[in-house]
């Protein structure tokens, strides 16, 4: 009987309203009316009252009617309008799913062409700290190690002033050393650069404004052969002449590994040289080094 109610009871909660007020409302007028034909004996017709309840029942049920109708008319454009709403949404949600994915293409796209501009420059730059370093080490911007010739060259031993020594002796030895393809050379632990000078002061030898005293060891790197390609220059072969003719002492050693210093700063820092303009107005110098 309990499972009979809740059933009935869950038929009349699923049911429309119109239809629920209609079927109710009929049923209602129904009962009410046999109930009053039961109670005053009557088999036959209704009485006057009975009719008028009727027709007043019959106009509440029209009204509740009209009523519901007009709810489910409402309901009906809210659900409508809500569903457009939701329809309009949606686009305009997808329109902008669309605008981001051509974003994220332009975007990929962008970063295509800055990895390609990043490789390429990548690749100048390596370019250009390769020839940074490579000038570093022909300049004496930084120290080097590597195999070449360390040359000792000393007084006579007799004493003759003859017999000294002198700036421009050395500096025949260092111009045969640079035609033998020496790539550093240094006198006496002192680097030579393009601003460097071996001149005489008094009766001591200067080399970067710097006074030397004997022996004098010039050491040179350029390879396990530069002592035979320093003997084959001509600056090679007139040191050597001097050597002999004044007495000097020269001893030769081809050493494996040798460690040359930096130059000093004041010899890395220009004065004069600058880069040549775009318009290469400047007159030009023709000739050798």
């Amino acid at each position: 009987m309990t499972e009979t109610r809740e059933h009935q009871a869950g038929d009349r909660a699923r049911t429309p309203l119109l239809e629920l007020v209609t079927r109710e409302s009929l049923d209602l007028d129904y009962q009410d009316v046999a109930r009053r034909r039961a109670a005053s004996g009557a088999r036959g017709t209704a009485p006057a009252g009975g009719h008028r309840r009727a027709a007043v029942a019959v106009g509440v049920f029209g009204l509740l009617v009209a009523v519901a109708a007009v709810q489910n008319s409402r309901n009906a454009d809210i659900e409508e309008a809500s569903r457009d709403a939701l329809v309009d949404r949606v686009e305009v949600r997808r329109d902008a799913v669309a605008s981001l994915r051509d974003r994220v293409l332009d975007l990929r796209t962008q970063n295509e062409s800055l990895r390609v501009r990043l490789s390429a420059l990548t690749g100048t730059t390596e370019a250009v700290d390769r020839t940074r370093a490579d000038l570093a080490l022909g300049t004496g911007y930084v120290a080097v190690e590597g195999p070449g010739l360390r040359i000792t060259v000393d007084d006579q031993p007799g004493g003759d002033p003859d017999g000294l020594v002198r700036a421009t002796d050395l500096r025949v030895l260092v111009n045969g050393l640079w035609q033998a393809g020496a790539e550093a050379i240094a006198v006496n632990g002192r680097r030579l650069t393009a601003l460097s000078a071996i001149v005489n002061a008094d009766i001591a030898i200067q080399v970067n404004k710097g006074p030397l005293s004997p022996p004098y060891v010039v050491t040179a790197i350029g390879g396990q052969n530069l002592e035979a390609d320093f003997v084959e220059t001509q600056s090679g072969v007139t040191f050597l002449a001097l050597a002999q003719q004044f007495g000097f002492l020269v001893k030769r050693d081809t050493v494996s590994s040798l460690l040359l210093p930096a130059a000093p700063p004041t010899l890395q820092r220009l004065r004069y040289a600058e880069r040549p303009s775009a318009t290469g107005s400047a007159d030009q110098e023709g000739g050798n080094p």
